[in-house]
């Protein structure tokens, strides 16, 4: 029997993502992966990354985590305001020398077998131009289906939509544990994937965390995060 453990779109929120990694303790896990965006929005970018090294998370690379590692590509992206561009700066400068070459080092794809499933674990499609796909609200299985029909696996995880999805296209599952550190309540999403060792079939298991939000709550003031107004009423309690 293999196990995998799966969190996604941890986004700097420290409570959030020890409490999904204490919940996937117990099933004694082959491995753990992180799916992209460990840093931006959230006011603990350094600690989520130690952490992440501590518990020897596989993480791949978002879109965040390439701003922090990377800098700010310039031109800005015109979907960029000029409040984002100084919380990704912030987010940034809140990184040792160290931090930056971990995430630097981070893959875009990562595949792994579960049973004797192909499971490839992704942060999102990425384009021609080497930038991250997008898709809407709206998007249907099929869009989801196209946008990863170049993505190899027989199970497909992936990241940055921060709701979660368990889609099944032309045979294959497409799967987002949903953001960990992003939500409208203080509750943790992370994906327990086990497999017997001759099996195709990988079953499933959806976490839902429960944690204590309050300090993380009081650090985006205490620590001046920048935007830190428009992300509270946005990614941490959307209304």
């Amino acid at each position: 029997m293999q196990r995998i453990g799966v969190i996604g779109d941890a986004h700097a929120n420290l409570p959030a993502t020890r409490a999904a990694l204490e919940a996937l303790q117990p099933a004694g896990c082959d491995a753990l992966v992180h799916v992209g965006d460990a840093v931006g929005i959230g006011p603990h970018p350094g600690e989520v990354v130690s952490l992440l090294v501590e518990r020897e998370v596989q993480c791949v690379m978002g879109n965040h985590d390439e701003w922090a590692a990377f800098g700010l590509p310039q031109p800005l992206p015109p979907c960029m305001s000029e409040g984002e561009a100084a919380h990704q700066r912030w987010t940034r400068s809140q990184l040792t020398d160290s931090h930056r070459d971990i995430l630097k080092a981070w893959p875009y794809e990562l595949s792994l077998t579960c049973g004797a499933a192909t499971v490839m674990f992704v942060h999102y499609a990425r384009r021609a131009d080497g930038g991250f796909g997008h898709l809407d609200a709206n998007a249907t299985a099929d869009d989801f289906g196209r946008l990863y029909e170049d993505v190899g696996g027989d199970v497909v995880v992936f990241g940055h939509e921060h709701r979660p999805y368990d889609l099944v296209v032309r045979g294959r599952r497409l799967l987002n544990p949903g953001s960990a550190g992003c939500n409208d309540r203080a509750e943790a999403r992370a994906l327990l994937l086990t497999a017997a060792d001759v099996d195709v079939d990988v079953d499933v298991a959806k976490l839902a965390v429960p944690y204590d939000d309050a300090a993380l709550l009081r650090a985006f003031e205490d620590r001046q995060v920048p935007a830190r107004d428009f992300i509270l009423r946005t990614f941490i309690r959307p209304r």
